[in-house]
């Protein structure tokens, strides 16, 4: 039988909160151990940095409480130990973690979770966690960002970090080198890997294409880890950078480096400094990366070029004599790449007519990634294919400097011509907008906002509303364009901005801000034509812009747009007429379709409107409807607006719709003005007592509304009662209704005097409220008579 936990709890658990030294392990077996304790524990865990080991086997924790243990474990940094075999622990609870541990916890090495409902393979998942934590901190968050999403480079140098980098280390990452294909860049200087480790570390690089650049400085490195790293050399062909600087070469090894040289054309760069060979083997290397089948004038200017020398500025291999023994290569960019790396005096690089293909392409695009200075670059007249081309145009994205790229007479597909000249034309305009162009481009749903008001380093210009033009067809999620205050934009740019907007291109564009631009009545008319077949645009900003005339945006937004809710044309000085016009158009335009023509015709007192339902059902199954709620108290207040001037219409049906007290107090403004309506029909609204109780108050002045439906409302009974006392009135003349009520409370008998009484409550309400001025009584026949007469006279 189980002991049970509890009597040891309050001292363990006094213990982990204050942190004694004394408490370095936790080893409760079989004491019933649960999800409750597991929680108290984690909280009492939160100080703690003492505890090393946790064991609480044979117990009843479940998924539950191990995810209390996880919370604690993310934040500690002193277990190492953990063993919760034969628990209730599942699939999901070791899945928890497994992710503490690639993610936050990093000091577990050691965890038991057997006889538990756990699979075999995640507990293979634990023990290599388990290895993963024993490693040093940057080399386990490296490998478990190549298993997942990738990284680009990783920097094991110069560690603090008390863990050892061991063989069992470099064996890790050298399987994770060998399945990797997004990794650039490893640095593992100053570990002292020697060359067991560097063995094992090149039968990883064996695998590896793709990985660029490899450093290896002061590692104790001698001849046999050279002649590893030269074997695997002879194969690689993605090795650009190589650093051996500080080990202990002899000229051995570098006799291997450079026998592999003669056939492994890529390594470009290679730091042998403070190394045992001698100068000649040293002169030997330099050479074989250089290599020998570069062009004359190239070699020529090689010196000054490296040591960035103001007297070579320009490259020029694009007119080498017809007799010249060597053109330029892919090998030769290759050198360009390493020469021109770091170098800040060539600006123009001519080499046309030569024999560079999609490999040499590839160097050239490295160059442009790091090279700031290089501006102008000729390629015309070569064998560069749309690798090369895509390679070019991705480095592009990062280089901000080319204005000139010349790739006529090779191989490249017009599409990728295309991208390439819009990339160097992009160069040329704001960062802002050559940084979005490619999302642009791509449709890209995260890009929804595009401003060029608050460009510093250069100014949109026409040229870039062309650019952006070419771009503006596929773009279906662009949602805003904020274009304020841009003086380089004519008048044509702006106009080529509407008439894009005109064809439905950036057809989710919503949002246009053309503010401060001088734009005038001409730039205004364009507008106001792109709106009339444009339907995507809600919202549009033309402040401060000249304009004195609105008549071409009132007549578009009458007759031809629907869309447009929001015009804004502060700072101009146009007419008050035409603002209030365009201000109940696009209030319009917020409705439903058919509203705005109802609405129109109200205001035209159309002789042919004398009833208006606004009641719409929608289906929601096999013969079942319901009220579709199109209207709400907005739509009511276009309604009255258009109401206070009609003489036509007697009938208006809201009923199903969401007006509430809002709504119901804009038609009781409205019954005071408009004597033609004769029903208005409210049921199944959200209204209220207070708005019903308005607009009684109100009937009580209108001698045409004979009915007012409410059903379907959340009101009192009397509140009813009081409306349909209201429309009655309309019925005959005072003296009647007096006559009326006298009658009526001759008869009244106790049930009615109890109503009476309810209906006090409701009155005191409503003076409580604001919406009477005095407290009624209505317990005798002559309070009924008072209260009447008071309602009247209001």
């Amino acid at each position: 039988m189980m002991e049970d936990h509890a009597p040891y709890a309050a001292q363990y658990l006094e213990k982990v909160r204050t942190n004694d030294s004394s408490q370095t392990k936790l080893e409760y077996h079989g004491r019933h151990f649960d999800d409750e304790h597991a929680e108290k524990l984690a909280q009492a865990m939160q100080s703690n940095n003492v505890l090393q080991k946790l064991a609480f086997t044979d117990n009843k924790l479940s998924d539950k409480g191990l995810e209390h243990l996880i919370g604690a474990l993310d934040e500690n940094t002193s277990v190492t130990d953990l063993d919760l075999s034969r628990n209730q622990i599942t699939d999901e609870g070791c899945k928890s973690l497994l992710f503490c541990m690639r993610h936050h916890n990093h000091r577990l090495t050691t965890v038991n979770l057997k006889d538990n409902d756990v699979s075999d393979e995640l507990l293979k998942d634990l023990e290599a966690s388990c290895i993963l934590n024993s490693q040093p901190l940057a080399l386990k968050l490296a490998l478990v960002r190549m298993s997942g999403d990738g990284v680009m480079e990783v920097d094991f140098s110069g560690t603090t970090d008390p863990k050892p980098y061991t063989l069992a280390s470099t064996q890790l990452l050298a399987g994770a080198l060998g399945r990797d294909s997004i990794l650039q860049v490893i640095n593992f200087s100053n570990n002292n890997v020697g060359d067991e480790r560097t063995v094992t570390l090149m039968e990883g690089l064996r695998l590896n294409q793709t990985l660029r650049e490899l450093h290896l400085q002061h590692n104790e490195i001698t001849c046999n880890g050279v002649i590893a790293i030269a074997e695997v050399l002879r194969h690689n062909t993605g090795l650009v950078e190589l650093n051996l600087k500080d080990n202990k070469i002899s000229n051995f090894g570098a006799d291997a480096l450079v026998d592999c040289l003669t056939v492994n054309n890529h390594l470009a760069l290679m730091n042998l400094q403070m190394n045992n060979m001698d100068s000649e083997r040293l002169e030997k290397i330099v050479t074989s990366l250089m290599l020998n089948g570069q062009p004359r004038e190239l070699k020529k200017q090689l010196p000054n070029i490296q040591m960035n020398s103001t007297m070579v500025s320009r490259i020029l291999l694009g007119e080498l004599p017809k007799d010249a023994r060597n053109h330029v290569t892919d090998i030769t960019c290759r050198v360009l790449l390493n020469s021109l790396r770091l170098n800040t005096v060539v600006q123009f690089v001519d080499l046309s007519n030569n024999k560079i293909t999609d490999e040499g392409a590839g160097f050239l695009a490295q160059l442009l990634k790091y090279n700031a200075t290089v501006n102008t670059l000729l390629l015309n007249n070569n064998q560069i294919g749309d690798e090369g081309g895509a390679a070019l145009h991705k480095a592009l994205r990062d280089n901000h400097v080319v204005k000139v790229l010349e790739l006529d007479g090779n191989p490249i597909s017009p599409d990728i011509q295309k991208s390439l000249a819009l990339a160097v034309a992009l160069n040329s305009e704001p960062y802002t907008f050559k940084q979005k162009a490619p999302m642009l481009l791509a449709d890209d749903p995260s890009l929804e906002l595009l401003d060029f008001s608050q460009v510093q380093e250069a100014e949109c210009s026409d040229r870039t509303i062309d650019l952006m033009s070419e771009m503006a067809p596929q773009n279906t999620h662009l949602k805003e364009l904020s274009m304020v205050h841009c003086p380089k934009v004519s008048r044509d740019g702006f106009k080529m901005v509407a008439d894009m907007l005109s064809r439905n291109e950036f057809c989710g564009l919503t949002a246009l801000d053309m503010s401060q631009n001088g734009l005038g009545n001409a730039g205004a008319g364009d507008l106001a034509k792109m709106l009339k077949t444009n339907s995507s645009l809600v919202e549009l900003l033309i402040r401060q812009n000249e304009i004195t005339s609105a008549s071409e945006f009132v007549s578009v937004l009458r007759e031809d747009n629907n869309t447009l809710t929001t015009l804004d044309l502060s700072g101009n000085t146009v007419p008050v007429s035409d603002l209030s016009d365009i201000d109940l158009l696009t209030r319009l335009n917020a409705q439903p379709l058919e509203f705005k023509g109802y609405v129109l015709d109200l205001f035209a007192n159309a002789p042919t409107l004398c009833e208006l339902s606004l009641c719409e059902f929608g289906k929601i199954g096999e013969g079942s409807y319901c009220y579709k709620k199109a209207y709400n108290d907005s739509s009511v207040l276009l309604l009255c607006e258009a109401l206070r001037q009609n003489t036509v219409l007697t009938n208006l049906d809201l009923q199903g719709n969401n007006i509430t007290d809002v709504g119901a107090q804009h038609l009781a403004d409205l019954v005071g003005f408009n004597q033609t309506l004769t029903s208005l029909n409210l049921n199944n609204n959200k209204i209220g007592d207070q708005g019903f109780l308005r607009l009684a108050k109100a009937l009580y002045k209108n001698e045409s509304i004979g009915m007012v439906s409410t059903e379907g409302n959340a009101i009192h009974p009397d509140t009813r009662r009081k409306i349909n006392h209201a429309t009655h009135n309309v019925l005959g003349s005072e003296q009647q209704k007096y006559d009326k009520l006298v009658a009526a409370s001759q008869l009244m008998d106790e049930n009615e005097m109890q109503k009476k009484i309810e209906d006090q409550i409701l009155v005191d309400a409503l003076v409580d409220s604001g919406y009477a001025k005095e407290q009624y009584r209505m317990m005798n026949v002559k309070s009924l008579m008072s209260d009447y007469s008071q309602l009247t006279a209001m």
